[in-house]
């Protein structure tokens, strides 16, 4: 019986890990934007906007450029949200807006695009509003 009884435990936590690798929850932390050169930090910041904008299985976190982010209150709640743009070429852009919390991570809010060629891009406040909008510079060779 308590053969049975481990064997049963360690199935359970075998199983959670196993999804937990699959499903990856993981989240962005301020850290992860410290340095965005860094290979480790743009790997996962990549690899996480493209799976959170569901563009995991036709881009890889390798194909990335470059990373840019700003900052602003985007969803009017006093905390500071960041704007991620990845790069990946003059065809492709993806940007990502993340939620700040409390605790120094970032949720996922939404998506802006996909776009091509950002030549610029930043957040500017609405006073009225009480809250910050993305202004985006785009630039598209037809």
């Amino acid at each position: 019986m308590k053969k049975k009884a481990i064997a049963v435990i360690t199935l359970l936590i075998f199983t959670i890990g196993i999804s937990l690798s699959i499903y990856g929850i993981d989240t962005l932390r301020e850290s992860d934007f410290v340095n965005l050169n860094s290979k480790d930090n743009k790997i996962k910041i990549a690899e996480k906007v493209l799976k959170d904008t569901g563009r995991e299985s036709y881009i890889t976190d390798t194909d990335i450029r470059s990373i840019k982010t700003t900052k602003g209150d985007i969803d009017g709640d006093g905390v500071e949200d960041i704007v991620v743009v990845l790069d990946f070429g003059p065809e492709l852009s993806v940007i990502a807006v993340y939620g700040g919390n409390s605790d120094g991570t970032y949720t996922y809010l939404g998506e802006i695009g996909p776009l091509t060629g950002i030549k610029a891009f930043e957040t500017k406040r609405l006073a009225k509003e009480n809250r910050d909008v993305i202004a985006i510079k785009e630039e598209s060779v037809q």
